[in-house]
């Protein structure tokens, strides 16, 4: 809701409803219930009032913007290993909290970095839901400035808007996904965490991340480095490509269910004819004649081994 509404309550007496904030969406209202006629001086204190709260939300958006930008780049440097940078920056992060919004003294620690490990977490979901999740984070951010000196939170958006990383210390990142403010988002979202990293070896965190959490099938279920398996190749291709390549390459029988079934079961049993007439339920004779049909359809030759790879993975795709 952008603009004023009201509802007459009787006995002259009416709710009216103001979004504050003049960008974006409002993220609160200013909510008054007054008599149907206001005296001039009333009139000017409801206006004055809600000019004051438009600005305190506008400053509080630009602030936010500001943190925004520099907690990103600071994620950025050091997940390129740039280490020196990505720390000056964080320290920047740090400083435009405490200045802006002065805090108890904090205790003292070792810097986050040197013998420090961190962890990375990767997030997945709808644009909508990571523009949420980075404002609560910065947030957080804020509420947590007199934390001891040395504790990080970093974070970045990318892939179109539709991906958050975040890294910090490896006690204290996975601790994010429990708190109460975090979990309306990232319960809509694909989650992996990555293993333990030393500073300088980040980007295979955010490796790890990102390949636990492609492989996650359940939303707001964190998926651990460490309790995830073996990594698969499929981990490594990127989801919208790897769609677009299984349409590309099943074009000719996505819309034949035979077909489709037909060129699972054959993969699955490796091109055994008889085991292929056991799964489907036909006579083995029947089985050449389908392949025939299987092979005209698809227009390559499915005893080709690199032919079989690609068709594996488009059928694997094509299920997601």
């Amino acid at each position: 809701m952008r603009g004023a509404g009201a509802v007459g309550l009787g006995d002259d007496m009416r709710l009216v409803v103001r979004p504050v904030g003049i960008t974006g969406e409002p993220e609160s209202y200013l909510v008054t219930v007054q008599r149907e006629t206001l005296t001039r001086a009333q009139t000017l204190g409801v206006d004055l009032a809600w000019s004051f709260l438009n600005l305190i939300a506008e400053s509080s958006k630009a602030f936010t913007g500001w943190l925004l930008r520099l907690v990103g780049a600071a994620a950025e440097h050091l997940l390129a290993g740039e280490v020196a940078q990505g720390l000056a920056l964080a320290d920047q992060v740090q400083e435009l909290v405490l200045t802006r919004l002065p805090s108890p003294e904090r205790r003292s620690v070792s810097a986050a970095g040197g013998g420090h490990q961190w962890r990375v977490i990767c997030l997945e979901g709808g644009s909508a839901a990571v523009a949420g999740l980075s404002t609560v984070l910065a947030r957080l951010l804020v509420e947590r400035r007199g934390a001891a000196v040395g504790e990080r939170l970093l974070w970045r958006t990318d892939r179109g808007g539709d991906r958050l990383t975040i890294l910090g210390e490896a006690e204290r990142v996975p601790a994010l996904l429990e708190d109460g403010r975090v979990a309306p988002w990232t319960r809509r979202m694909r989650i992996g965490v990555s293993g333990p990293t030393g500073i300088t070896d980040l980007q295979r965190g955010a490796q790890q991340a990102l390949s636990v959490c492609t492989g996650a099938r359940q939303l707001g279920q964190a998926v651990r480095w460490e309790a995830s398996g073996l990594p698969s190749v499929t981990d490594l291709l990127d989801e919208d490509r790897a769609r677009a390549f299984a349409r590309a390459r099943l074009g000719g029988v996505i819309d034949q269910p035979e077909l489709l079934e037909l060129l699972e079961v054959y993969l699955s049993e490796a091109g055994a004819v008889q085991r292929i007439a056991e799964r489907l339920g036909v006579h083995r004779n029947s089985v050449p004649a389908r392949l025939v049909r299987l092979r005209r359809a698809l227009g390559v030759d499915v005893e080709d081994a690199e032919q079989r790879a690609n068709l594996w993975f488009a059928l694997h795709f094509l299920a997601e």
